[in-house]
């Protein structure tokens, strides 16, 4: 009976050591193997080709003598007729700094002006809303990085905040900050030396922002595949001291680009988009109105045409950019974490500590990513947002234990 007791007591030993080096075991390799993981987020990707190619426009140029320094009175892509006055010229950079202070100067005494409401005359919950909004605006403008239209939102902020304020009687008098500013007004006053006039009418450029010639449409559409390419690698010719900015004529621009001449996917009527990364975050609705193929050189030449116009679009000459036909939306996983069982594709997903295997069908696949439907279902695809995705890691399989 006592051998019994004692052949258990060390069977149990036996079994509590065994028990012990397995889970060292384990322990040693998942901390010598650790794992790489990724969250399974929503993202988009884009079917998209990169290629450099040349502005179409049909410009005409705005000369003057020279002399002085200039300060421009529109910013760029603004609309113009023949007559309109765009800059002005000035002896020094003092004065023409002068005009500039004294243009923000007249601004903000507009807004001030137009401060001075009464709750009678104005809804104040309406401003407040008007105040949210902006600041909505102000968060987006500043979120992509495109702050052309910072200035306007900032006055527009002002002016709620202003009239809020005055409206609720929370003592704000802005007539001594008026007359401060008429004071500062005067002491700024100059008299420009002259006055630079669009030419015709157009879209003003101005030479600080396009300071090189553009080829017209008609030049760039009888260039071939090979001829277009040699010419965009190069800069196009500067324009000459006695410019001093553009008048684009056309409302509608074309944009064209080489390409490999084994992409097929541009046909003629096709809708695109495209963007000027170097440029601007921004896109630009465009139709392929032209396709020319020289295989013998391995290119094609592409023409698009867009009739959305905007500052930086029209102070572009030779570019990059990027012709996209079409965006996806999905959650984000890497290709590297793809692995194939029994015939079925699909990844690892860390649950717990635990690798569990979920089938994904891509709706579409980059070079490094894939991206997988939002929607989940069994046997199709089983990776939910916010899955923590294996990137890496040996030997996987269901149940295993992952760090």
């Amino acid at each position: 009976m006592k051998n019994g007791a004692k052949m258990l007591r060390v069977l149990l030993i036996l079994l509590v050591a065994f028990a012990v080096v397995y889970l060292v075991a384990q322990t040693v390799i998942i901390w010598r193997r650790p794992t790489e993981t990724v969250l399974a987020e929503r993202s988009t990707l884009s079917d998209s080709v990169e290629c450099r190619g040349a502005m179409g426009m049909t410009e005409t140029l705005v000369t003057y003598d020279g002399t002085g320094v200039l300060n421009y009175l529109l910013p760029d892509g603004s609309r113009v007729s023949a007559g309109t006055q765009v800059a002005e010229v000035f002896a020094t950079h003092e004065q023409a700094r002068d005009r500039v202070y004294l243009t923000r100067i007249e601004e903000k005494l507009s807004i001030l002006e137009k401060s001075n409401v009464t709750a009678e005359a104005t809804d104040v919950s309406l401003l407040y809303r008007q105040m949210r909004s902006t600041a909505s605006d102000i968060l987006t403008v500043l979120e992509s990085g495109e702050l052309s239209g910072l200035p306007a939102l900032r006055d527009s902020m002002e002016l709620s905040a202003n009239k809020a304020a005055h409206a609720t009687g929370d003592g704000m008098d802005f007539s001594a900050r008026i007359a401060e500013l008429e004071a500062q007004k005067t002491a700024l006053a100059q008299t420009p030396l002259s006055v630079i006039s669009a030419p015709v009418s157009g879209y003003f450029v101005s030479a600080d922002e396009s300071a090189r010639q553009l080829y017209t449409t008609e030049q760039l559409r009888e260039m071939m595949p090979a001829q277009l390419a040699e010419t965009v690698a190069q800069e196009s010719p500067a324009n000459d001291d006695l410019t001093a900015g553009k008048v684009i004529q056309d409302y509608e621009w074309y944009f064209f680009a080489t390409v490999d001449a084994a992409s097929n996917r541009f046909v003629e009527g096709a809708s695109v988009t495209i963007s000027f990364p170097d440029a601007s975050s921004e896109s630009y609705p465009a139709t392929v109105v032209g396709v020319t193929l020289d295989e013998e050189a391995g290119l094609a030449k592409v023409e698009l045409s867009c009739d959305y116009t905007s500052g930086v679009v029209l102070s572009l000459e030779h570019t990059d950019a990027v012709i996209t036909f079409k965006t996806y939306e999905g959650l984000l996983i890497p290709k590297s974490a793809i692995r194939i069982v029994d015939d079925q594709r699909g990844v690892y997903v860390k649950t717990g500590n635990l690798a569990r295997f979920c089938a994904v069908t891509p709706i579409y696949e980059s070079e490094t990513e894939i991206l997988v439907p939002l929607e989940t279902e069994d046997g199709v695809n089983e990776v939910r947002m916010y899955d923590t995705v294996i990137v890496s890691g040996r030997d996987l399989y269901d149940g295993k234990i992952v760090s």
